[in-house]
């Protein structure tokens, strides 16, 4: 299975759950149960997502001890039982190169976007330490992280290491939003389409997976 393409929940590997137990390591409950079929799954993180009319959710979680001969496997669930609430039997596994909303924004014929010119915004800019990102894929050096925040959305935050802008206000500095679905720049003055949760799709990927003609 290829992560790098967006998946319709119906895409997904099933995980047929066969009990949710206490887990041993606080905070976490432990779901045992069996793929239907190994395709893009293994061990390591990712998530659990079940749909039933008008409801979605998904928890993180860790695949492990996956049998290769028997499909059977034990997600160990990031939330405490009683936290969380799937539905019985069959759930979709997701790989953690993608993220639940990307399945629902392509799956949920309800989900709502809005047509939208893309303006940028302002930012503010602050550096941080070298300890305040993940490493560059780059393997480029970081001396320290410049921190780019959108003045419009407080929660949206970059992070390019070694930039050298000056501190604070920086005009029009949210200067582009990415594709939630390909990755791609959405750039001042190209239509876009946004959803209730601040998540943007670009034309293309509206017309291939969202509304497809």
């Amino acid at each position: 299975m290829d992560w790098t393409v967006p998946k319709r929940f119906k895409e997904l590997p099933v995980f047929q759950v066969a009990s949710i137990s206490v887990s041993e390591i606080p905070g976490k409950s432990r779901v045992a149960g069996v793929f239907d079929s190994l395709d893009g799954v293994k061990e390591g993180p990712g998530y659990l997502l079940w749909w039933a009319p008008d409801f979605f959710d998904s928890v993180w979680g860790r695949v492990t001890q996956l049998s290769v001969d028997t499909r059977e496997a034990v997600f160990l669930a990031d939330a405490e039982i009683g936290d969380w609430n799937p539905t019985p039997g069959a759930l979709r596994y997701l790989s953690d190169v993608r993220k639940p909303a990307q399945v629902w924004m392509i799956s949920v014929p309800t989900w709502q976007f809005e047509r939208r010119v893309f303006q940028g915004d302002d930012a503010f800019a602050v550096r941080r330490s070298p300890d305040a990102a993940p490493p560059p894929p780059t393997g480029e050096a970081v001396k320290f992280w410049l921190e780019i925040t959108s003045a419009a959305s407080p929660a949206k935050k970059r992070y390019y290491p070694n930039r050298d802008v000056p501190e604070g206000l920086v005009s029009g500095g949210w200067d582009h939003e990415h594709c939630e679905l390909c990755g791609g720049h959405i750039d001042p003055g190209q239509v876009g389409y946004l959803d209730r949760g601040g998540n943007w799709a670009c034309g293309t990927c509206y017309q291939q997976y969202i509304h497809p003609q």
